[in-house]
């Protein structure tokens, strides 16, 4: 991943540690590991290992992706959440993820075009608007006792994810969109 803002450290980094700070705010342990580990990563990245073309083309070629996303499927879908082995799971794929994401073909090839700069303005302002809905909902719910009286997405959406049809259809549409985004990336 090349750091190609005028910035000395990624705003990722920046991003990732402040999540991983509220993570340790809410005393979520796994959470604060994932945010942690993916936060060194990307700062390895920018800096220390910013020369080194990582291979991302041969990782998401052929039926590699397709294999990986089948393994996936199983192994989030009809598992127990926020066990152990989930947290394996995440934990080892962060670094497979930021190689398919961030590698020889992480920056544009020609210059972006105005509806290029458009899309990807909106969704950072979006991103960014759910990120601070989902800091303060989380925070005043921390702080007040009360974490129903401001809910955060995770709150809302965890009477779904607690059946097994909810969680394995979660996964199936995370998949397919990471899996779309993933094959996009490489065109």
């Amino acid at each position: 991943m090349h750091n190609g803002s005028r910035h000395p450290v990624s705003l990722w980094v920046a991003a990732f540690a402040l999540t991983a700070a509220l993570q340790i705010f809410r005393g979520a342990l796994e959470d604060t590991i994932i945010f942690v580990a993916g936060g060194l990563l990307i700062l390895l990245s920018t800096n220390v290992l910013g020369k080194v073309s990582l291979p991302s083309k041969r990782l998401t070629a052929g039926s590699n992706l397709d294999w990986a996303g089948m393994i996936l499927l199983f192994a989030l879908a009809f598992t127990p959440r926020h066990t152990f082995f989930n947290l394996g799971i995440f934990v080892l794929l962060l670094p497979l993820v930021l190689f398919m994401a961030w590698g020889a073909h992480s920056e544009p090839a020609r210059p972006l075009t105005k509806r290029d700069r458009t899309t990807r303005l909106t969704w950072s302002v979006w991103a960014v608007a759910m990120c601070l809905w989902e800091f303060g909902a989380n925070i005043a719910g921390q702080v007040s006792k009360l974490p129903n009286a401001f809910p955060t997405i995770s709150v809302l959406v965890d009477p779904i994810l607690k059946l097994e049809l909810g969680q394995a259809g979660f996964v199936v549409v995370w998949l397919l969109v990471g899996y779309y985004l993933l094959k996009a990336g490489t065109k």
